[in-house]
C-alpha cells in the first residue's frame, strides 16, 4: 500500500482507530512478530499519523529500542531489530533524543571502566577528567559493566544517526566520540572517526572545544600505534579543512597552539613518516596552517613576520612544491631541477628554518628509487660549507637518523682507476663533509656535540663497513684538526665510553684496523683537559693498550710525540710528578707504561727515579717485559743499571728457579734477552741450563694441561736463549740430534683426553720451537745427506700435526737446509716436495686462512726456490709434475688471497734470471705463466679500497716511509701480471714461445680463445684478451715459418668468427705484424679477405684497410708510397662513397689518419690522389659530427712501435675504444720489474700515451654526470607537481588510495563496444584522470590481461568501473536516458555534430565508444539522441580509440569538472 493510499485510509478512522492501529504494528515490532510488510506499514503510518497519536507509543519503542541497543544475546536476530530502531529514530526526533541521551550514560559508563585499566593510549585519564562538556544522559547512573561490543553497537548507532543528520548539537557525544579514538580496539576507533566525521561541523562550532581537540590531536600523535597516530592526522585535517581563514584566524586557541615547537614537530614527524598517507595528510595541513596564521612569531621550526606574509605563504608553497616532488609524487629529473631550490631553503634567514627545510632531504633518503636516494646524498654533500652549521639547529637529528645510516653502508663507494691510482670520490666528500660541518661551527659546544654523535654512530654501527668507518672517523679527525684549539678540545668523560666501544672493533683486514686504530688514537689528542685531566689521557690511553695489544704498543709508539706536545702544552710538570707520587703504586701495568711514555722523553732526569720505582712496582716483571720489548721507545729507561740488573735477575731467576716462576714469566719473554750486552756469550757460558733443561723435560711428561702448557712456555722460552747462545759452549751442549728425537718422543705423550678448545695452540708452538731447535742445530752442524734425511723424517712424522706457527718453522728449517747445504740432488728434491705437498695439502683442507698469510708465502718461496726449480728438469717428471700441480692450485687460490701470485712469480722471474737455460727448458713454467696471466683476480671495490685508505694512511699517519699495503701484503697484486708480462718479453727460445702459443690453442676446451662459451660474456672477452696478450708479448720470438703457418690456419678465419672489437685488435695485430715481418705471408692472408672485399662487408672491409693501412706505415718510403697509392685507389676512396654506412663512415675517418701521414712524410702519392683525399677530409671538417665519432682515425695504432710491455697490456684498447679495459702502466712496470728483469727484455716497456687514449673511466663518466653543486644549479625552474597539495587540499573524507581528490563528474563513457586490452587500459587511465563518473566493460576480467594493466598502471583501483554486455548495451542506455542523461555517440555520421567550442554537453552525459573498425552499430545509433564527430584534416580518416576517447572526454572535462 502507497502513502497516499495510507492517507485516503487514515481519513476514515476515528482518532481511537489510528492509535489502536498503530498500538497494534508496535506491538508486533516490540514482540518481533512483524513482517516486511508490517514494518513498512508502520513506517508509513508514522509519517502520517500526528504528534500527539505518536505519544502514547513513544514510552513503548524507548524501551523497545533501549532493549535492542543494549542487547548482546546472540539469538535476537539483532541487525533486523537495529534496522528497525534505526527507522523508528528518523520517524520520531524525540525517541531519537532518549535514545542518545541514553547511549552518552552508557558511553559515560564504558568510560569510566575503562580509563582505569590499560585500553587507553597514556594521558588520557587527565584529558577525560578535566573536560566535560555536558551530564551524562538519563541513564547516566548504569552501575553494570560495559561491554566494548556493547559500546561498539552504541556508536555505530550514533555513527548512522550522525550520517543522516538526525542529531543536532551533542558536546557529549563529540567529547567521546573524540576521547574513544585513543581506546586500543581498532573498530570502536575507526568508528569514532566516522561520527567525527559526520559531526565536525558541530565540533568546529563548539569554542569550548577549540583546545580539548587540540589535546586529542596531542595525545594521539604522542602514541606509538601508527593507526592512532594515522587518525590524529584525519582529525587535524577534518579540523582545520573546511574552515575560513578568518574563523582560523579568530581562533585563539589554534593560534596559540601553532606557535609552539610541538605544533610543527607533529607536523615534521608526518612529513618523513614511512606512512604514505601521513605524509599527505601533513602536507595539507601545512597548506591550511601557513594560510592561517595571524600573529608574527618565531620558534625552533618557523618564523613568521605577518608584514612579509606573502613572501612567506610563497616560499612555503615552494616547500611543499619540492617536497612533493622527492617525497610524494617522486620524480627525479624534477628533483635534479630543484636543486638550487633544495638547497636555498637551508638559509641563515628563512623563515623555513633549518629543521622543518631538511625534511625535503630526510624524505628522499626513503624515497623507493635508488637513484632518488644517491641524488639526496649528494645533495646533502653539495651543502654550501657557510651553511653546514645550520645543521645543528636540529641538534644534529638529521644527521644521526638519516644521513649517517646511508653513510655508513657499502653500496655508495664506488672506486674507479685514474692513472696509475685508484680514487673513491663518495669518501673523498663524506671526509670533505663532515670536516666542513666541524669547521662551519662557532661554540665550543656545538663542536662537542657533533664530535659525540658522531662516536655514538660509529659505537652503535660496530659491525657496519669498515672503509665507511673509517671516511666517518677521518672526516671527524680532519675537522678537529682544522679548528681553532680555543674548539677542538671536546672529548669528556662520556664520549671516552663510546671511544672505547670503537676501540674494540676488529676490523676485517690489517690495513683497515691499523687505520682505524691509528685514528682512534688520535682522537685521544682532542680531549677536553679541563674536564678530564691528566689522569683521564692516562687511562684513555692504557685502555687503548689493553684493547689492541701489541698493535696498541706499536701505534702509540709511532704517534707518541703528537702526545707529548699536547702533555707539555695542556700540564704542568709539577702537576705531572704530583700525580704520580699520588699514584705511582696504584697504576696498573698499561699505565705505568703510558707514564713512563709520556714523561720521560720531557724529564730526564726523572729516569733514575723511575727506574727504581719500576722495580718495587707490584707488575714489575710485566712492566720489565713491555720495556724490554719496546726497547728503542724506552731506550732511556731500559738502559738504566737498575732495569738492566732486574732483568738479567730476573732471567737468571728464570733459569735456574723455573718452578718458581708462574706461566706469566714465559709469555711474551723472549725479548728479555735480546740485549747482547747483559747477555753475551760469557754470560750463557757461565749460566747453568742444566736444571731449566731437566724441568721442561720432566712437565712435558704431565698429565696435567696447564702444566704441558706451563712446559711449553719454557721450552719456547729455552729455545730463544738457545739462539742468542747459539756459538757458547753451554748451547752446543743441548743442540743434540738426541735431545730433539728424545723431546720429540717423550713430550704430551700423558696428554689428558679432554684438553681445552685452545689446547691444540700449545701443540702447535711446541712443534714450533722443536724445529726451529734444529735450525739451531743446522748452524753448528755439517749438512749432510744424513743430516737432511733425519729432517725429513721428522718432519713427514710431525709437520702435518703442527699448526700455523709449527708449519711456519717446518718451512723455515727447510729452507735452512736448501741455502746452507750442498746443491740438492733430486731425490732429496723429491722428498722435501713430498713434505711440501703434505703440509700443502693441510692447508688447503679448508681453502687458505687469511690470517695465515706469512706461512703461505714462506711456502712458496721455498717450493719455487731457485735450488728447486733447477731440479725440475729431471727425467721421470715427477718434480715438475708435483710443483705444476702446487701453482695451479695456488693461481686458483690466488682469486681472492693477495700476495700468493706476486710471490710466486718473482720466483719464477729469479729461476729466469739465474738459469735460463733451464727456465725455457720447464716447459711447465710457461703453462703455468698463462694460467696465472688467465686469471681473473677478485678485484671487487673492497680491494680497491684497501688501496685507497692506504694511501690515506700513508699520506696523513705513516712515517716509517715505506707503503702500509706494501708493509702488509708486499707488491700490489697488478705485480704478478707486470712481471709476467715482463718474463713472457724476455723469452729467447722460439720452441718455449711455440710451446705456449700451441698450449693456448690446443687446449680450448679450457681457454676458450676459438671457440667461447658466450661470446658476449665480459669475463670471457677479457680472457681472451689475456691469451692474445700472451702470445702477441711472445711474437718476436715466434719463429717466422711457424707465425706464418699460425697465421694462416688459426689466426686468419679466427678474425672472421671473434665478435669482440677488443680481442680482434689483437687478431689484427698479429696479422699485420706477420704481414710486415714475414714476406710470403701477404698472399696467403689478404686471399681470406677477398670474397668479403667483393661483397662490401662492413666488419670485414673496415678491418681489411685497417690491417692494410698498419703495414703500409712501416714500409720503406719507396714500399709506402707505391703500397698506399695502390691502397687509396683500389680501396679506400672508392670506399669512402660505399652505400654501406659503416665502411663510408670508416674509410673518411681514416683518410683524416692519411692525409697527416703523406704531408710529414712527404710521400710519393699521385696529385690527382692528394687531391681526391684533401677534398673527402675538408668535406669532413664541414660535418657536425667531425672529431665526435671518428673510427678509422681512432682505431689506428702502430704494429712495432706499440709493440712494447704498455702497450700490449692494455695501452693499444685504451687507445682504440672508449671501452673500460684493465691496463698495466708505465709506472707499474718500472715499479715492480727488477732492474735486471729489465735488461732482459726483448721489448721495450713502452709509455702510457694518455694524451692518444680514445677511454675515459665509465666510473669516473658517471661521476662527473651526477656531480653538481648549488651554485650552478637551474634558478627558478618550472617543477611538474601531480598531486596538487597547494591548489587542492587533501579530503580525508572522499579521497583514492594516493589522497587526490575524487569529484567525479557525471559523465558516463560507455566503451562496451572496445575489445582490445591496451586500448581499454588508456581508456581507463585517461577517464580516472579527468574525472569521469563511470566507466563500462564489456568483460570485467580484461582488468587482469597484461596488457590493459601495462598502460591503466593502477588506475582500475580508482575508476568507478561497471560491466554492461553489448548485448545489454541498449537497455543500459535506456534505463540511463529515464535518469536523465543525454545518449552521446561518438561517430562520423551524417549528422554528426563537430566538436569544437560552441558544443555545450549536458552534465549528465552518456557518450558510446564504437568498435575500433566497425564504429557504431545501428541498433545503437538509432537510440542516441546525437553523434559528435572530432575534425580531421590529415590523409588517414580516424583515430585510435584511445586518442579519441580523451579528445572528447577532455572537451566534457572542461564545461563540468
Amino acid at each position: 500500500m502507497s502513502v497516499g493510499s495510507i492517507r485516503l485510509v487514515t481519513q476514515y478512522l476515528s482518532s481511537q482507530e489510528r492509535k489502536r492501529l498503530l498500538n497494534d504494528l508496535v506491538e508486533n515490532h516490540v514482540l518481533q512478530k512483524a513482517d516486511e510488510s508490517s514494518e513498512v506499514l508502520l513506517s508509513e503510518l508514522l509519517d502520517v499519523v500526528s504528534e500527539d497519536e505518536k505519544e502514547f507509543i513513544l514510552a513503548r519503542l524507548q524501551l523497545f529500542a533501549i532493549k535492542v541497543l543494549n542487547s548482546h544475546n546472540d539469538e535476537t536476530p539483532e541487525m533486523n531489530a537495529f534496522s528497525s530502531i534505526l527507522m523508528l529514530s528518523r520517524k520520531s526526533s524525540k525517541l531519537t533524543a532518549t535514545l542518545v541521551d541514553h547511549i552518552v550514560g552508557t558511553l559515560s559508563r564504558f568510560v569510566e571502566i575503562e580509563k582505569e585499566g590499560l585500553n587507553f593510549e597514556s594521558g588520557s585519564n587527565e584529558l577525560i577528567d578535566s573536560n566535560t562538556f555536558g551530564k551524562p544522559g538519563l541513564f547516566g547512573s548504569l552501575q553494570e559493566d560495559v561491554p566494548t561490543a556493547m559500546a561498539l553497537r552504541l556508536l555505530s548507532f550514533i555513527e548512522v544517526l550522525s550520517r543522516d543528520a538526525l542529531i543536532g548539537h551533542q558536546p557529549m557525544i563529540d567529547f567521546y566520540a573524540c576521547i574513544l579514538l585513543g581506546f586500543e580496539d581498532d573498530k570502536v576507533r575507526e568508528c569514532c572517526s566516522q561520527i567525527i566525521r559526520w559531526r565536525i561541523s558541530f565540533i568546529k562550532e563548539n569554542s569550548d572545544m577549540n583546545s580539548f581537540v587540540w589535546d586529542v590531536i596531542q595525545l594521539l600523535m604522542n602514541s606509538p600505534n601508527q593507526k592512532k597516530v594515522n587518525l590524529a592526522f584525519v582529525f587535524w585535517l577534518r579540523y582545520l579543512n573546511g574552515q575560513s581563514i578568518q574563523s582560523l584566524s579568530l581562533n585563539s586557541e589554534y593560534q596559540e597552539a601553532l606557535q609552539k615547537d610541538q605544533y610543527w614537530l607533529y607536523l615534521k614527524a608526518g612529513l618523513i613518516s614511512k606512512v604514505h598517507e601521513q605524509r599527505k595528510y601533513a602536507l595539507s595541513i601545512i597548506k591550511l596552517t601557513v594560510t592561517s596564521i595571524a600573529k608574527s612569531f618565531e620558534n625552533s621550526f618557523i618564523k613568521w613576520e605577518i608584514p612579509f606574509k606573502d613572501q612567506n605563504v610563497a616560499l612555503w608553497r615552494k616547500f611543499c612544491t619540492l617536497y612533493e616532488i622527492i617525497g610524494l609524487d617522486t620524480s627525479l629529473h624534477q628533483a635534479k631541477a630543484a636543486t638550487r631550490d633544495i638547497i636555498s631553503m637551508l638559509t641563515e634567514d628563512s623563515t623555513i628554518r633549518a629543521p622543518f627545510a631538511l625534511i625535503i632531504l630526510s624524505i628522499g633518503f626513503h624515497a623507493s628509487m635508488e637513484s632518488v636516494r644517491k641524488f639526496s646524498l649528494e645533495l646533502v654533500l653539495s651543502i654550501p660549507s657557510n651553511r653546514l652549521h645550520l645543521l645543528q639547529e636540529d641538534n644534529y637529528e638529521f644527521l644521526k637518523t638519516t644521513f649517517f645510516p646511508f653513510i655508513l653502508t657499502a653500496n655508495y663507494y664506488s672506486t674507479f682507476r685514474t692513472d696509475s691510482e685508484y680514487e673513491c670520490p663518495f669518501g673523498d666528500k663524506v671526509i670533505k663533509f663532515l670536516s666542513g660541518c666541524l669547521q662551519d661551527l662557532s661554540e665550543k659546544e656545538h663542536v662537542r656535540r657533533l664530535t659525540h654523535i658522531i662516536l655514538e654512530m660509529l659505537a652503535i654501527n660496530r659491525m657496519t663497513f669498515d672503509p665507511a668507518r673509517l671516511y666517518v672517523v677521518q672526516g671527524l679527525l680532519q675537522g678537529l684538526y682544522r679548528l681553532q684549539s680555543s674548539l677542538n678540545h671536546v672529548i669528556v668523560k662520556e664520549d671516552l665510553s663510546l671511544l672505547y666501544k670503537v676501540f674494540e672493533r676488529v676490523a676485517e683486514n690489517e690495513i683497515f684496523q691499523l687505520m682505524t686504530q691509528t685514528i682512534n688514537l688520535r682522537l685521544l689528542l682532542f680531549l677536553d683537559f679541563d674536564r678530564v685531566g691528566f689522569q683521564g689521557l692516562l687511562q684513555a690511553l692504557a685502555k687503548f693498550l689493553r684493547i689492541n695489544g701489541a698493535l696498541g704498543y706499536t701505534i702509540l709508539s709511532d704517534q707518541i710525540d703528537f702526545f707529548l706536545d699536547s702533555v707539555s702544552k695542556n700540564f704542568q710538570k709539577q702537576e705531572l710528578l704530583a700525580f704520580y707520587e699520588d699514584n705511582k703504586n696504584q697504576l696498573s701495568m698499561e699505565n705505568f707504561i703510558v707514564y713512563l711514555a709520556l714523561i720521560v722523553p720531557n724529564n730526564k732526569s726523572m729516569v733514575s727515579l723511575l727506574a727504581t720505582d719500576i722495580s718495587q712496582h707490584p707488575q714489575s716483571c710485566k712492566i720489565l717485559i713491555q720495556l724490554r720489548a719496546h726497547a728503542s721507545w724506552f731506550s732511556d729507561i731500559v738502559n738504566e743499571p737498575v732495569i738492566s740488573s732486574e732483568i738479567k735477575q730476573l732471567v737468571c731467576k728464570m733459569i735456574t728457579h723455573p718452578s718458581s716462576c708462574s706461566e706469566i714469566y714465559f709469555e711474551n719473554t723472549n725479548c728479555l734477552i735480546k740485549d747482547t750486552s747483559i747477555f753475551s756469550h760469557p754470560f750463557w757460558n757461565n749460566t747453568d741450563l742444566n736444571n731449566f733443561w731437566i724441568s721442561i723435560l720432566t712437565e712435558f711428561e704431565s698429565s696435567n694441561e696447564g702444566t704441558l702448557t706451563l712446559a711449553t712456555a719454557k721450552f719456547d722460552f729455552f729455545v730463544e736463549v738457545l739462539q742468542h747462545s747459539v756459538f757458547s759452549d753451554v748451547a752446543e751442549s743441548f743442540l743434540t740430534w738426541e735431545n730433539v728425537f728424545n723431546l720429540g718422543a717423550t713430550s704430551f705423550k700423558n696428554q689428558p683426553k679432554n684438553t681445552s678448545t685452545a689446547f691444540y695452540k700449545v701443540k702447535d708452538q711446541f712443534y714450533g720451537s722443536l724445529f726451529r731447535m734444529i735450525q739451531l742445530l743446522a748452524k753448528i752442524s755439517r749438512i749432510d745427506g744424513t743430516f737432511k734425511e733425519k729432517v725429513y723424517n721428522l718432519l713427514s712424522h710431525n709437520a702435518f700435526f703442527a699448526g700455523f706457527y709449527g708449519k711456519l718453522e717446518a718451512i723455515n728449517l727447510l729452507q735452512v737446509l736448501i741455502q746452507t747445504s750442498d746443491p740438492l740432488t733430486t731425490d732429496e728434491s723429491l722428498s722435501l716436495v713430498q713434505i711440501m705437498e703434505l703440509i700443502w695439502d693441510d692447508l688447503t683442507v679448508d681453502r687458505l686462512i687469511l690470517n695465515q698469510r706469512p706461512l703461505h708465502l714462506a711456502f712458496i718461496e721455498l717450493a719455487f726456490s731457485v735450488p728447486i726449480l733447477s731440479c725440475s728438469l729431471e727425467a721421470s717428471g715427477r718434480l715438475s709434475q708435483s710443483l705444476r700441480r702446487l701453482a695451479l692450485q695456488i693461481i686458483d687460490n690466488g682469486y681472492g688471497r693477495k700476495s700468493l701470485l706476486p710471490t710466486m712469480i718473482n720466483c719464477f722471474s729469479s729461476f729466469q734470471l739465474r738459469h735460463n737455460d733451464g727456465f725455457e727448458n720447464s716447459f711447465w713454467l710457461g703453462e703455468v705463466l698463462v694460467y696465472g696471466f688467465f686469471l681473473q683476480q677478485l678485484n671487487n671495490n673492497l680491494c680497491r679500497l684497501e688501496l685507497i685508505l692506504g694511501s690515506i694512511y700513508d699520506q696523513e699517519f705513516n712515517f716509517d716511509g715505506d707503503r702500509i699495503y706494501e708493509r702488509v701484503y708486499g707488491a700490489e697484486e697488478v705485480s704478478f701480471r707486470a712481471n709476467i708480462a715482463a718474463i713472457l718479453a724476455s723469452i729467447k727460445s722460439s720452441v718455449f714461445a711455440l710451446h705456449i702459443w700451441r698450449f693456448i690453442l690446443t687446449n680450448d676446451s679450457i681457454f676458450h680463445l676459438q671457440t667461447p662459451v658466450k661470446r658476449n660474456d665480459g669475463v670471457e672477452e677479457w680472457k681472451r684478451i689475456q691469451l692474445l696478450c700472451v702470445m702477441v708479448l711472445t711474437i718476436k720470438t715466434i719463429g717466422k715459418s711457424d707465425l706464418l703457418t699460425l697465421v694462416t690456419e688459426v689466426f686468419a678465419p679466427l678474425l672472421f668468427k671473434e665478435t669482440s672489437p677488443l680481442c680482434r685488435v689483437y687478431i689484427e695485430w698479429i696479422l699485420s705484424y706477420t704481414l710486415l715481418n714475414v714476406t710470403p705471408s701477404k698472399e696467403a692472408i689478404l686471399a681470406y679477405f677477398k670474397d668479403d672485399i667483393d661483397n662490401q662487408q662492413p666488419t670485414y672491409m673496415t678491418t681489411f684497410e685497417r690491417i692494410s693501412y698498419l703495414v703500409i706505415k712501416k714500409l720503406d718510403f719507396e714500399s709506402e708510397s707505391q703500397e698506399l697509392t695502390n691502397f687509396l685507389v683500389n680501396y679506400l676512396i672508392p670506399s669512402c662513397s660505399s652505400n654501406r654506412a659503416l665502411i663510408r663512415h670508416f674509410s673518411v675517418s681514416l683518410v683524416c689518419s692519411v692525409i697527416p701521414e703523406i704531408k710529414n712524410k712527404n710521400l710519393n702519392v699521385p696529385k690527382a690522389v692528394v687531391r681526391s683525399l684533401e677534398n673527402i677530409y675538408n668535406m669532413a671538417l664541414k660535418s657536425e659530427g667531425f672529431g665526435t665519432y671518428r673510427s678509422g682515425d681512432a682505431l689506428i695504432w702502430d704494429i712495432t712501435e706499440d709493440l712494447t710491455l704498455v702497450g700490449i697490456c692494455g695501452g693499444v684498447l685504451l687507445k682504440v675504444s672508449d671501452r673500460y679495459t684493465e691496463f698495466i702502466c708505465q709506472k707499474e712496470f718500472a715499479k715492480y720489474v727488477s732492474e735486471e728483469q729489465k735488461e732482459k727484455l726483448l721489448l721495450p716497456i713502452g709509455q702510457d700515451q694518455r694524451e692518444q687514449w680514445v677511454h675515459r673511466s665509465p666510473e669516473k663518466q658517471k661521476s662527473n654526470k651526477s656531480s653538481f653543486s648549488a651554485s650552478n644549479a637551474d634558478i627558478g625552474t618550472l617543477l611538474q607537481t601531480k598531486s596538487g597539495t597547494w591548489s587542492t587540499v587533501m579530503d580525508v573524507d572522499e579521497t583514492n588510495k594516493n589522497g587526490h581528490v575524487r569529484k567525479r563528474s557525471d559523465l558516463i563513457v560507455m566503451a562496451s563496444l572496445v575489445d582490445k586490452p591496451p586500448n581499454l587500459g588508456g581508456i581507463c587511465r585517461l577517464s580516472d584522470v579527468l574525472g569521469a563518473g563511470l566507466l563500462t566493460l564489456d568483460d570485467m576480467r580484461v582488468k587482469e590481461h597484461i596488457q590493459f594493466k601495462n598502460v591503466a598502471v593502477t588506475a582500475d583501483k580508482w575508476m568507478p568501473l561497471e560491466e554492461v554486455k553489448k548485448e545489454n548495451i541498449i537497455g543500459f542506455m535506456l534505463r540511463k536516458k529515464k535518469q536523465g542523461y543525454t545518449l552521446i555517440g561518438l561517430e562520423q555520421t551524417d549528422d554528426s555534430v563537430e566538436l569544437n567550442s560552441e558544443l555545450k554537453f549536458p552534465k549528465k552525459s552518456l557518450i558510446v565508444l564504437g568498435m575500433e573498425k566497425e564504429g557504431i552499430p545501428s541498433s545503437i545509433l538509432a537510440e542516441l539522441d546525437f553523434c559528435v564527430e572530432i575534425k580531421q584534416v590529415g590523409v588517414i580518416r580516424s583515430m585510435n580509440i584511445q586518442t579519441a576517447t580523451a579528445v572528447i572526454v577532455h572537451a566534457y572535462a572542461i564545461q563540468h569538472c
